[in-house]
């Protein structure tokens, strides 16, 4: 059997309370995102491994993710040059801490997508990629935090105080998501918020994911018997 070379290995995690009915966290890109039509669009919080995890599994790529994510930075504008209002040191603790100590692996999922399509908008009108082709296998994670956490990362948003490094994070309502079309999410945020949650929030039909059955292994060496 021919091993299935995959492009990416991303851990990635949703976060909601069981009392903040139909909400769930998520990250996002900014608009400089240079995939349009990803930007400014929900993902699921995570990241890639780097050279130095090959030693290390998903779930210690997820937690070195969260930690550099929802931190503080010295930097004082944001992409569009805007001056950046930060939440305290201790909102911002309460909100990683809060996350952190709540994570339970739920599940693989391979992906494989083709080339999304879209046309421009200039005087050309011509099908441009909008993404790239790709293999992968997401590592995915749930976070069920209390209340409070909700709630100090929507005063904070409220607020306009920032607690993360990069792109932003958001409350996002399910419900919603699955009337704003299938651009409403990146990647394969859909196809697992749908597996977790039951719900029927779209996505392109060149996205391709299918969940493993295997759950989340320990350690990245685990998975080199893939498929």
């Amino acid at each position: 059997m021919n091993k299935t070379q995959l492009n990416a290995h991303p851990s990635v995690m949703f976060v909601y309370s069981p009392k903040s009915q139909g909400e769930v966290i998520l990250g996002g890109y900014d608009g400089g995102y240079p995939r349009v039509i990803y930007a400014s669009a929900p993902n699921l919080l995570g990241g890639n491994p780097e050279q130095s995890d090959k030693t290390r599994g998903p779930h210690d790529v997820l937690k070195r993710e969260v930690e550099e994510e929802i931190a503080r930075e010295e930097k004082g504008v944001d992409w569009k040059g805007r001056a950046i209002q930060w939440a305290s040191l201790e909102d911002i603790a309460l909100i990683r801490s809060g996350i952190l100590n709540n994570v339970k692996a739920y599940a693989d999922f391979f992906v494989d997508t083709g080339a999304i399509m879209a046309r421009t908008r200039g005087e050309r009108r011509e099908n441009v990629q909008m993404s790239d082709v790709y293999k992968a296998i997401y590592s995915s994670f749930s976070s069920i935090v209390s209340q409070e956490v909700i709630e100090c990362v929507r005063d904070n948003i409220n607020a306009g105080k920032r607690f993360y490094t990069e792109g932003f994070i958001g409350i996002h309502n399910l419900r919603q998501l699955e009337s704003a079309g299938e651009f409403s999410t990146a990647h394969a945020t859909a196809h697992i918020l749908n597996d977790y949650f039951g719900t029927n929030i779209p996505y392109p039909e060149q996205l391709k994911v299918r969940k493993l059955e295997t759950g989340v292994r320990e350690k990245y060496i685990d998975y080199l018997t893939f498929p």
